[in-house]
Order: C-alpha cells, then sequence, then structure tokens
C-alpha cells in the first residue's frame, strides 16, 4: 500500500504516479451502541476481512462514532471464544488490530466519523445534541494522532450525509476540521460528503454537492481531497 494523493477526478499513487481505483465496502457496527464492527458476536474478525479481500474489495469504510473514541465494548458484541484478542480491548485498540491486518493483507482504510454519538442511521451534522463542533474536532484530533503513520489509512470521511446543513454551512465546517487533521496527519485524503438540498432541488442525503461549482472546498494541503456523493438505488426512495 501506498500514499495517496488526487490529480483530477483520480487517486494517484503518491510513490508510482499511477492512477489507484478504490473499491470500497463499509463494515458497519463500530458507529452504534456495540462500539465495535459488527459480526464479531458470530465469527472470527480476521475471516470477515479474508472474505471482503476473497469479493474483490480493496478498501474498507470503516465507521465510528463520538462516542467510540475512548470506549470499550460490552461483551456482548464480541464472542471472545472466536476472538480471543479483542480479550479487554478498547474500541481503538481492536481499530488497532483491524487495520494492521489489513495493511498485512494489502486493503486500505478509510476511517468514516458516522455518527455524533453511538446510534443508528444518519444525524445529519457533525455538530449538535451535546457534541460541539470542538468535541468533533477532538475526536478526529485523536484518531489523527493514534493513525497518521499507518499504511492502511487513506484518509477521513469527516462527517456522514450531513443533510441538515447548507452547502455553504458545510464546507466551512469541512475546511476547519480538514485542516485540523492535516496539521496532524498531512497525508491523509480528506473525503467530503454532499448535503441534503442545493437551490431548493432535493438529493439522496449526503449526495448534494451542486455547490461545489460556487463555493469549493480549499484546505490548506492541497490535492488531499475528495467529494464523496452518496447516491442510492430506487429501492431505497423514489427519486427524479
Amino acid at each position: 500500500l501506498q500514499r495517496l494523493r488526487t490529480v483530477g477526478n483520480q487517486f494517484v499513487g503518491v510513490d508510482s504516479g499511477l492512477p489507484v481505483r478504490l473499491k470500497s465496502v463499509n463494515w458497519f457496527g463500530a458507529e452504534g451502541t456495540n462500539y465495535t464492527p459488527h459480526g464479531t458476536w458470530f465469527r472470527p474478525w480476521r475471516s470477515i476481512i479474508d472474505q471482503i479481500k476473497s469479493l474483490g474489495f480493496n478498501c474498507i469504510r470503516l465507521p465510528f462514532s463520538g462516542s467510540m473514541v475512548g470506549a470499550t465494548p460490552p461483551t456482548t458484541a464480541i464472542d471472545f471464544g472466536e476472538n480471543p484478542e479483542f480479550v479487554d480491548k478498547t474500541s481503538l485498540e481492536i481499530f488497532d488490530l483491524i487495520l494492521d491486518y489489513c495493511l498485512e493483507q494489502g486493503i486500505y482504510v478509510v476511517l468514516d466519523h458516522h455518527r455524533r454519538q453511538a446510534g443508528d442511521g444518519a444525524d445529519g451534522s457533525p455538530t449538535g445534541s451535546g457534541y460541539t463542533k470542538a468535541q468533533w474536532i477532538a475526536s478526529w484530533t485523536t484518531m489523527a494522532n493514534r493513525y497518521k503513520d499507518h499504511m492502511a489509512v487513506v484518509g477521513a470521511d469527516i462527517h456522514n450525509e450531513p443533510h441538515e446543513l447548507t452547502w455553504n454551512a458545510w464546507a466551512t465546517l469541512a475546511e476547519e476540521c480538514g485542516n485540523a487533521i492535516h496539521t496532524v496527519a498531512p497525508e491523509w485524503i480528506i473525503f467530503v460528503e454532499g448535503v441534503g438540498d442545493y437551490n431548493n432541488e432535493f438529493y439522496w442525503w449526503g449526495g448534494a454537492l451542486g455547490g461545489v461549482r460556487d463555493r469549493p472546498v480549499v484546505l490548506n494541503v492541497p490535492n488531499k481531497l475528495a467529494y464523496s456523493p452518496h447516491e442510492y438505488g430506487q429501492s431505497v426512495g423514489n427519486q427524479q
């Protein structure tokens, strides 16, 4: 694995100069009240990563919540007979093991601040409900300090589907958070999703990136930004 940068609409290896295609899958769970990726109550954690690789993916998007940073999973979330390495581990220590094995298997990881507090679904904004902007940035600073040198980590999806915000408000927050992360981890790609609507046109949550034309996100570190729209099929909900 190598560090990546952006050139136009491509990820490019910093060392090779060649395009890199990220074929990614979400491994949900750590953003919820289990504080750890799902499935480890049933099967060995390495087998999940092995299966992801066998299906042709080369990248895992690993969601977490602000609550997870500093938490310990409940014992009901893990079968310790299948996963003895997780005994007495905090959530971040479990992330350490997962990231190390992903590196060993040649799988990239995108860290995803999915929610403010542990729970289900998208909460629409990185701040609110007792979780301030300073806490959001502090969560990312903790992750960046811990994983800044980890070669498996592509970068930071700074918040999932910020559909409650206007584009201008979100772009300003994205710059502040992205620049704070880059102060610690300048090699990381900053992934910025869309909002829910722009100029009274509504899209999927996280899909509205029309505001980029008039108000692009500009980071202090160049060539380390990726816009990441979320799109869904009609089975999720009807759209034009």
